[in-house]
């Protein structure tokens, strides 16, 4: 998956890139979402914006899991025996105010249940998640950059449980 933008003016200048690979919704009584990945999965997302104003919003996900939201039971899982790569690239060119900003998470799990939650990542391949920004600007420039290897959010009201099993390779860099 790949997201690309690009955008100029002599004035001022916007683009916004996202890419997901994967994403996930489940409701009910017993809600699930589950993937395994035994190949390759690859998202990269890229923003480069030039004039006298420029900003660049770029975001890329790998597996998004969002919302298993079960009244009973939610349980979210992924299993990584491949290899997965996430990139966000955000480049801000300008004569006068310029900013860049880069998101980047591997993977993203989130649920809600009325009794248990599960959320699970194993990982015996590789997940490799990177992020980049850079601005210039005569009066102003900022720039920042987020990698986000695994990320598990959550709640069940009688137990939760996050879990993360790591025997692969794990690199983050931002």
């Amino acid at each position: 998956v790949t997201a690309v933008a690009d955008a100029a003016a002599g004035g001022y200048a916007r683009v916004d890139a996202t890419g997901t690979g994967v994403w996930q919704v489940a409701r009910g009584g017993t809600a699930a979402v589950a993937v395994e990945n035994d190949g390759t999965l690859n998202v990269a997302a890229e923003g480069s914006v030039a004039g006298s104003s420029a900003t660049a919003f770029v975001s890329a996900g790998g597996i998004i899991q969002q919302g298993p939201v079960g009244t009973e039971q939610a349980s979210a899982g992924v299993v990584n025996g491949g290899a997965m790569t996430v990139s966000a690239s955000a480049v801000a060119h300008a004569t006068v105010n310029g900013a860049a900003t880069a998101i980047a998470v591997g993977a993203s799990q989130q649920g809600l249940s009325g009794g248990l939650l599960s959320l699970t990542f194993e990982n015996s391949g590789s997940l490799d998640v990177a992020a980049a920004a850079s601005a210039s600007g005569v009066a102003s420039a900022g720039a920042g950059a987020l990698a986000i290897g695994i990320q598990q959010l959550g709640r069940g009201d009688s137990s939760a449980i996050a879990d993360v099993a790591n025997s692969g390779s794990l690199i983050v860099s931002a």
